[in-house]
């Protein structure tokens, strides 16, 4: 699932960060050992997204399909296991960075 922080620039008392939501987004597979691209797919509104792949290792890069410069996304490696499924977070960052509440 692709999701983003929401940006609260202030920090309630006691909250560490933002909570996050559902990102739409487009998620470009590679192959991990080459850079190989494999496949490119889109999420649904509520961020999720399903890839059959076989058994490898990947890398998952995640695009803000918004056309604005944020939210970002840090590449994600994964490991499918023969026979498994694995479920990833994608998780992009607003920019925005909370500062803790006042007194």
């Amino acid at each position: 699932m692709a999701t983003v922080d929401t940006g609260c620039p202030v920090l309630e008392a006691g909250v560490s960060s933002c909570p996050r939501v559902p990102q739409q987004a487009e998620i470009a597979v590679f192959a991990a050992d080459s850079g190989k691209p494999i496949t490119t797919v889109r999420t649904g509104e509520d961020g999720r997204f399903a890839i059959d792949l076989p058994p490898g290792s990947y890398e998952l890069r995640g695009k803000n399909v918004s056309g604005q410069p944020f939210p970002t996304a840090m590449p994600v490696p994964v490991v499918i296991d023969p026979g498994q499924y694995a479920e990833i977070s994608l998780e992009f960052d607003s920019g925005v960075r909370g500062v803790p509440a006042g007194p």
